[in-house]
């Protein structure tokens, strides 16, 4: 009897656990479809090479192990890579990747080795210069860098080596003096850093290309306004058209008018292939 009693209970209770596991199932998979947010990293090289120019250094070639940054995890931003520093007097590109948006704690730099072409002058009359390669002392190989940084937008990581010392004589590079510089640029911007990235000069070009953009949207809002208020040629007959241009104009070169905002917008292109779009959406735009 007791057997025959208790065989329903057990029943419901099977039943109970398999939606409950179902639920839980659900769950796994809906937070495992949401993919991370990622976002643009380009790394860029600069030393001071010119410095080092007026010891008689004539090209420096750097071998670089590898450069990560850290937050939960490692993410490797170069590989082994050798570096001609006197290419690095403006700053040099290495490498635009995608990273998760995170806290990042620090940047790890390893220097395997370097070579040094040097010009030593000569004191003795009709005697010339003589151009020779030595072996550079490495200093402290492993750098690691402390950054402690919540990123969440576009960023540009600028290694600054010093290489100022460097001379025939003392010829050691110390890798405790490389620093670095963090610079983030919103989503809404992404169009021209994109177009930027690759520029010498990606501050002079970035300026440029909003400056550029907003200044056709500006033009294009004061033609529209234009036909729209009867004021062929900015030729306003009556007072309300002109009231009515004015008021136009100031509404259409607004910065968070259409025009401008999808000048500097990547959000859709961003958002396109995120399982939720609307919220990825609304949480882009709100950075602009």
């Amino acid at each position: 009897m007791n057997e025959t009693a208790a065989q329903p209970e057990n029943e419901t209770g099977d039943i109970l656990g398999a939606a409950i596991g179902d639920v839980a199932e659900k769950a796994n998979e809906t937070m495992e479809t949401e993919p991370e947010e990622m976002i643009n990293l380009t790394l860029k090289i600069y030393s001071n090479f010119e410095a080092a120019e007026i010891n008689g250094l004539r090209s420096l070639e750097l071998d670089i192990s590898k450069i990560t940054i850290k937050s939960d995890g490692e993410i490797t931003l170069l590989g082994p890579r050798t570096i001609e520093l006197k290419d690095t007097k403006t700053k040099l590109t290495v490498a635009t990747l995608e990273i998760p948006a995170s806290n990042y704690r620090a940047v790890d730099l390893a220097v395997a080795g370097a070579a040094g072409t040097f010009e030593l002058s000569s004191s003795i009359p009709g005697i010339l210069a003589q151009i020779q390669k030595k072996g550079v002392i490495i200093k402290s190989g492993e750098r690691t860098i402390s950054l402690n940084r919540q990123i969440n937008e576009s960023v540009h990581l600028t290694i600054r080596f010093n290489v100022g010392n460097v001379s025939f004589s003392k010829p050691t590079f110390d890798n405790t003096l490389t620093s670095i510089e963090l610079t983030t640029y919103p989503y809404c911007d992404t169009n021209c850093n994109a177009q930027c990235t690759k520029e010498g000069s990606f501050e002079s070009c970035y300026g440029s290309c909003v400056q550029n953009g907003n200044a056709i949207c500006n033009g294009n809002a004061v033609d529209a306004c234009n036909i729209r208020c009867n004021c062929p040629n900015s030729d306003c007959t009556y007072t309300k058209d002109e009231e009515c241009r004015s008021a136009c104009i100031r509404t259409e070169q607004d910065g968070s008018t259409e025009c401008k905002t999808d000048l500097t917008s990547s959000c859709p292109a961003l958002c396109k292939e995120k399982a939720e779009y609307l919220t990825c959406m609304k949480n882009c735009k709100s950075r602009c």
